[in-house]
């Protein structure tokens, strides 16, 4: 201990260290490697933020394109049997193809946007069911029993349509055009491949 005395006031100074609880030793201690490898914490936590966002890019793009695959074999079905439709009565069926916008409107459907919301929409495959993917990915049939998809929002969706739309288009039996629809032009999907070469699933 050291005396300091000025003739009127008497200081004491404790060379020793103070007394401290455990936990607070414990914390004044992690406080302080903390503060001495803090370029090491840093890099730590980087990393395992870094794979986290990786591992869920690439369960979401796994996602996305198994959706995908389903929305693509109707797709090109629903374009065969347009197609077939055209030809056998074009009086009523007036377009050889389908309209991209209401293709993708069809098959992929935003959460609170469809007719009936908690329905199908279309009149002929019961209610929205929970798929694999979780509650916000869910499906139903339509009256063709060709599967729909509904999306939480419009960024999924996109993606989602986004593969769907690279792979029909690399179906050489498949060629993309413009056409009038009731007095507007819409881009349309043809089917353009011989009817050996029809993609109709067997149910």
């Amino acid at each position: 201990m050291t005396v300091f005395t000025n003739g009127h006031h008497r200081l004491l100074v404790s060379r020793s260290e103070p007394a401290r609880s455990l936990s607070c030793s414990v914390r004044t201690r992690l406080l302080e490697t903390a503060a001495a490898n803090w370029h090491i914490l840093l890099a730590i936590g980087t990393t395992i933020a870094t794979a986290t966002y990786l591992r869920m890019r690439s369960r979401a793009r796994a996602r996305d394109s198994a959706i995908a695959a389903t929305i693509v074999e109707d797709v090109l079905e629903a374009l065969h049997t347009e197609a077939e439709s055209h030809a056998g009565d074009p009086i009523r069926h007036p377009v050889p193809g389908l309209s991209v916008v209401q293709v993708r409107d069809h098959f992929l459907e935003v959460a609170g946007r469809g007719a009936g919301s908690g329905n199908d929409g279309g009149g002929g495959g019961g209610g929205f069911e929970s798929s694999q993917f979780g509650s916000e990915y869910v499906r139903t049939q339509d009256a063709q029993l060709r599967t729909r998809w509904r999306v939480p929002d419009d960024a999924a969706r996109d993606r989602i349509w986004a593969v769907v739309a690279a792979r029909v288009l690399r179906n050489s039996s498949v060629r993309e055009t413009v056409m009038e629809l009731r007095g507007e032009p819409h881009q349309v999907w043809q089917w353009i491949g011989g009817h050996a070469l029809s993609p109709r699933k067997k149910r």
